[in-house]
């Protein structure tokens, strides 16, 4: 069948269209055609667009006259990036024409790293469903792949739970994911600010809705739940957390191990339940394709693990009687149980590795975030781990930075594909949703 859009470009599916159908043809269109319409165009092109067994997931190949253009695909994500590179090629002009191609080309494109993210930061300030729909829409238009949503941090747990959510006895204070009041403040870098916007929550419907609206784009989402560290919104409703650490959640408390793996893996649960066609059948590309994946944080331990108790439980039942014994017990035992009940994937911050853990195999990816490229590389080709995201040059809201210096990252090679690709982060700390 053909479609129109904007009676310029006129798109026929072929009748070998390999995992396509009509429907993904018509929301692609729907979804990026207010961009560049125009209201009297000159002369249209058609599109044919084939299945093409070959290419290499998320590749295409585009070729063009001024009056056809063939587009080539092996998988739905290069059918949707073909798609975009067609719109994209289009040139309007202020008189309302288009002279849509002035030339024959062709262009064969593929991927340089699989995973190509972003973060938004919902544990620390509230983005209406609506933005974070058109922030995917802006990530699937420079073919961008992965959504990082990083929805618990000390402010707020943003996603609403049914079994940690109940008003029973043990709240306290507020739950877990419970709003704060509207005068509450926050410190940081000798800055106070109200947190008004800090509050609202996202239903399982909200996020099943962004879940499944990001698959359409390509983009996989992959929720992080911020543990052992970042975990005041858990003890404002749970004080026993903390056990014997000082203001995080103890690496050793079985109670603690117990409860941070019922919610996550009821976030894991949330997150990957009951996904569309799109996200089946290895059709939504990130290095982990097709696979359950949770962000477990890691990051910013700090002093809290450095109580007497735990120093004296080092002694006692560790292998190198200092800190590294407790990061291999976090990973090997609460960790390992997600791991285990989910089936999820696992990617950390890459913090417990300046503690020397033993257990850096088991995880499956680290986000690098405190080291620079060599050492990145050198990270890469050391044989040690099986998957890097780098991001230590893409941190959106460092006061001061210069964003021109995020295309002067010199990854010209992937270490042997160990290097998955980057990841740009917008913390919730300083901006808002302008």
């Amino acid at each position: 069948s053909g479609d129109e859009y904007g009676s310029y470009f006129i798109f026929k599916l072929q009748a070998n269209g390999g995992p396509v159908v009509q429907e993904d043809l018509d929301f692609v269109l729907n979804t990026f055609t207010d961009g560049i319409q125009i209201p009297t165009p000159s002369r249209p092109v058609a599109v044919s667009v084939e299945y093409h067994v070959g290419l290499v997931d998320e590749a295409y190949e585009l070729a063009c006259t001024p009056q056809l253009c063939h587009l080539k695909f092996s998988t739905i994500s290069g059918f949707f990036y073909g798609m975009l590179t067609a719109f994209q090629i289009s040139h309007n002009h202020a008189d309302g024409l288009t002279s849509i191609i002035n030339t024959g080309f062709n262009i064969t494109d593929y991927p340089s790293f699989p995973h190509r993210g972003m973060l938004i930061d919902t544990g620390r300030r509230y983005l209406p469903v609506d933005l974070i729909k058109k922030n995917l829409r802006t990530m699937a238009w420079v073919k961008m792949n992965v959504l990082h949503w990083h929805i618990s941090d000390d402010i707020s747990f943003s996603v609403q739970l049914e079994n940690y959510s109940r008003g029973d006895t043990l709240f306290v204070r507020p739950p877990l994911g419970g709003a704060l009041r509207k005068d509450t403040h926050l410190v940081r870098g000798g800055g106070v600010r109200k947190l008004s916007d800090m509050t609202a929550m996202y239903t399982a419907g909200e996020v099943r809705e962004v879940v499944e609206y990001a698959n359409k784009l390509n983009i996989k989402v992959i929720p992080e739940i911020d543990v052992p560290a970042h975990t005041t919104s858990w003890i404002r409703g749970y004080p026993f957390l903390t056990g014997e650490a000082d203001y995080w959640m103890d690496p050793i408390s079985e109670r603690t191990s117990t409860m941070a793996v019922d919610v996550i893996s009821e976030v894991v649960e949330l997150f990957y339940r009951g996904q569309g066609r799109v996200n089946n059948g290895n059709k939504v590309m990130s290095f982990f394709t097709g696979e359950r994946v949770v962000h477990l944080g890691g990051d910013e331990v700090g002093d809290a693990w450095n109580t007497p108790a735990l120093e004296q439980w080092t002694r006692d039942h560790g292998k190198f009687h200092n800190r590294t014994d407790l990061v291999d017990y976090w990973i090997s035992h609460t960790i390992a149980e997600v791991k285990r009940r989910t089936g999820a994937r696992v990617i950390l911050w890459n913090d417990f590795l300046d503690d020397h853990t033993t257990q850096a195999d088991t995880i499956d990816a680290w986000q690098i975030w405190r080291y620079n490229t060599s050492q990145t590389l050198d990270m890469a080709e050391s044989g040690k781990f099986g998957g890097l995201i780098y991001s230590s040059a893409f941190f959106l809201d460092l006061l001061g930075d210069d964003w021109a210096t995020f295309y002067d990252v010199p990854l010209k090679r992937d270490g042997a594909g160990v290097i998955k690709g980057g990841e740009a982060c917008m913390w919730g700390s300083y901006w808002g949703t302008e």
